[in-house]
């Protein structure tokens, strides 16, 4: 998990500032040369920040719908199935703002590949 790595531990303490910036500069370069070689289909697309970056803890269950759709062509092919049949899972697995206002939709993964694996 690109999240986990570790060279981030220890970077809010006694690290300088440039320092800590090259880090966190080196380890976005190369998840986007990851994100990139794992969706070949994607060409140059911008690929979406959540795709590059992680929560606090790397553990959240969530991501855009944006970062759903980069993935579609590559999760279709992965699972034997049309695109159209991945973004209706996606779209299943989809939640709306909160009260309808507040936050941002977010497609829950966890759902989305045990739906794709058939088990839901």
């Amino acid at each position: 998990n690109a999240c986990g790595d570790s060279r981030l531990r220890g970077l809010r303490s006694r690290k300088p500032i440039g320092f800590r910036r090259w880090v966190v500069h080196d380890l976005v370069a190369e998840r986007v040369k990851m994100i990139r070689e794992a969706n070949p289909d994607m060409d140059e697309t911008s690929i979406p920040v959540d795709l590059v970056t992680c929560s606090g803890s790397g553990l959240d269950p969530h991501i855009s719908p944006a970062a759903a759709e980069y993935q579609v062509a590559r999760v279709a092919k992965a699972n034997d199935m049309t695109e159209d049949e991945v973004r209706a899972i996606i779209k299943q697995c989809t939640d709306g703002r909160f009260l309808g206002i507040f936050g941002e939709e977010t497609v829950n993964v966890l759902k989305v590949n045990l739906m794709l694996d058939g088990i839901l």
